[in-house]
């Protein structure tokens, strides 16, 4: 999990310096009408509905196991109420690598996770930045599902997910997306065939996200 997290925070660094660099800076020079048209004018909208597709890694721990590593996509929905907040639900999929088979009572090198998240977005720039940071917080919900010899065992439960990180407004409708979101919770239930069973079993993840957001009623 320290593995994943240093690479998050590494990306989320990169992002930031890239996108700084691709920043508009006004030119030396300018006359004053000229550099008031420039402040003027709007570059990013996070107001209304998005839409976002993504495409992720995952890292999870479970209780005192090795870190699952795996790779994943997933969308999201939106809406901005205002430039600074917007709410949204999401749904990502991933396919897991067990860390350590022989850490696992289940018969199953691989798994699907699946996660359902419902939360907040804070906007921390917007209008005439083409670059804005975010920060998130949902509530989610998470189920994992091992195919073994006897059938699918599948555990689910719920945590709470916090995240940051960056858009880049190449238009107004369209921007790309850089993120590091973290997930605490527990598996609270399991269910193989028709027997389920609860389950008091602690989960941390991680989601490195590389997305694309479409803003559809924003104009040009």
């Amino acid at each position: 999990m320290k593995k994943i997290l240093h690479r998050g925070l590494f990306l989320s660094l990169l992002f930031a310096f890239v996108f700084s660099l691709a920043s508009p800076v006004p030119a030396q020079g300018q006359t004053s009408d000229a550099q008031t048209d420039d402040q003027e004018e709007i570059l990013s909208g996070t107001e209304g509905l998005f839409l976002e597709a993504h495409l992720q890694g995952h890292g999870v721990t479970v209780e005192d196991d090795d870190t699952d590593n795996g790779r994943g996509f997933g969308v999201k929905v939106g809406y901005g109420f205002t430039p600074l907040i917007t709410a949204y639900l999401g749904i990502d999929g991933a396919s897991m690598d067990v860390g350590d088979p022989g850490t696992r009572s289940l018969a199953a090198n691989e798994y699907s996770l699946v996660y359902v998240d419902l939360g907040g977005r804070l906007n921390f720039r917007s209008g005439q930045n083409s670059v804005v940071p975010y920060l998130d917080a949902s509530l989610s919900g998470i189920a994992s599902t091992y195919s073994t010899s006897g059938g699918d065992v599948t555990f689910s439960g719920s945590g709470a997910s916090v995240g940051a990180g960056l858009q880049y407004f190449v238009s107004r409708q369209f921007a790309l997306n850089g993120g590091l979101d973290l997930t605490f919770g527990s598996y609270d239930e399991v269910e193989a065939g028709s027997q389920t069973e609860s389950v008091d079993l602690g989960f941390t993840g991680a989601r490195i996200d590389v997305a694309v957001s479409w803003y559809p009623f924003q104009s040009d």
